[in-house]
């Protein structure tokens, strides 16, 4: 009853209005924590221990487990990993982060949301999802500072996370991916620890759906959107919306990563297609299997033909038609606004895509590896 609870706060974004901090955008109402409410966090976890992780390749039955999904899970022989940030469950108005701890548990995130993202990597990849002390709702929505820092401190944490990610996988490639504030510190650590290092080399891709990027802020910071679906070192990122729907409004003046800049309608944002990339137009049989499982329903069959993927280049979102699954839209972030099920609608050519990506990788560093033989 407590997660149905949980998913009804995250889909219909209802705030019980007991206090006067309330932000507003467009259509809906934030708590946001009072001026004089300092950002709660303990210190830095510790992360070499698997229990500064909601998901590690030491951990078992996790929400990463593959074997509740029709998929093989292949994370013990797998020669790669994926560094995953979970996306929001922190709408408190009690602090500005949320406070984690070695026993820190989130059963909204660990049983309904992750295991519709994670399994999407456990055919080919390994998978580390961190512990983090995440910015409240509050702080995408609000002009108020403490946002903005509640937000930078939340990206510091994970940078050494991250760090420690690096040094256990050793030389293996990587994939950073996210959704929602998830995606938000992906592209912070791109443009902080990723793009213009040696590391660049060993990314086999990344990933942000579920949060709004400017082509040409991703642009000044020298990140490359994926053009095709074999392409590598790139960005993936999409925002799903009903035709006619619209979440600018709410989302105007948003925050974006370690700049002053801000989000305006006027913005034209980055999209990729999540069932084809390069293509501007997918039809509904394209798409090989939406998903929908977790703990709470093992062995969930996939959905094939569920929806389409338009790209509006106008608004920078993918368009699609109402899913006829009522499952696929209980719970939504607006009116048409598809935000929860951004991994979920299109599950399989994801994972499809990540393995096929994690196949060009192998071979293009083969290639260098045999050429600089030859030199």
């Amino acid at each position: 009853m407590r997660i149905l609870y949980y998913l009804f706060v995250v889909g219909s974004i209802v705030v019980f209005l007991s206090s006067c901090n309330a932000v507003y955008s467009g259509s809906m109402l934030f708590i946001k924590p009072g001026k004089n409410k300092p950002l709660r966090v303990k210190d830095t976890l510790d992360y070499s221990k698997w229990d500064s992780w909601f998901s590690h390749p030491i951990k078992t039955k996790d929400a990463a487990d593959g074997n509740f999904l029709n998929v093989i899970d292949g994370q013990d022989s797998a020669r790669a990993a994926v560094f995953f940030i979970h996306p929001t469950s922190y709408f408190s108005s009690k602090s500005w982060n949320k406070s984690v701890d070695y026993d820190s548990r989130d059963p909204f995130l660990e049983r309904i949301v992750l295991p519709n993202q994670l399994t999407v990597f456990v055919e080919s990849y390994q998978v580390y999802a961190p512990k983090y002390p995440q910015a409240t709702l509050a702080s995408f929505f609000t002009q108020d500072k403490k946002g903005e820092k509640a937000l930078s401190l939340a990206t510091d944490h994970l940078e050494i996370a991250f760090r420690e990610f690096i040094r256990q996988i050793g030389d293996k490639p990587f994939i950073i991916a996210g959704h929602s504030q998830g995606s938000y510190h992906v592209v912070g650590l791109l443009r902080r620890m990723v793009i213009g290092t040696e590391l660049e080399k060993r990314m086999v891709t990344a990933l942000a759906p579920g949060y709004p990027f400017p082509l040409d802020y991703l642009k000044d910071q020298q990140i490359a959107l994926c053009a095709s679906e074999s392409q590598i070192g790139c960005l993936e990122l999409w925002n799903v919306l009903k035709y006619r729907a619209d979440f600018i409004n709410r989302l105007n003046k948003g925050p974006l990563p370690d700049s002053e800049r801000r989000l305006t309608k006027k913005d034209r944002l980055a999209v990729t297609n999540p069932i084809k990339i390069g293509k501007m137009s997918c039809e509904k049989t394209e798409n090989t299997g939406a998903y929908l499982g977790g703990f709470e329903t093992p062995n969930t069959p996939f959905v094939p033909g569920l929806v389409g993927a338009d790209v509006d280049t106008l608004r920078g979102v993918i368009r699609i038609q109402k899913p006829g699954d009522k499952r696929f839209r209980k719970f939504l972030m607006g009116p048409g606004w598809y935000h929860q099920y951004e991994y979920s609608l299109y599950f399989s050519n994801i994972m499809e895509r990540m393995n096929k990506k994690l196949k060009v990788y192998v071979v293009k560093m083969n290639e260098n590896i045999k050429n600089k033989k030859l030199q």
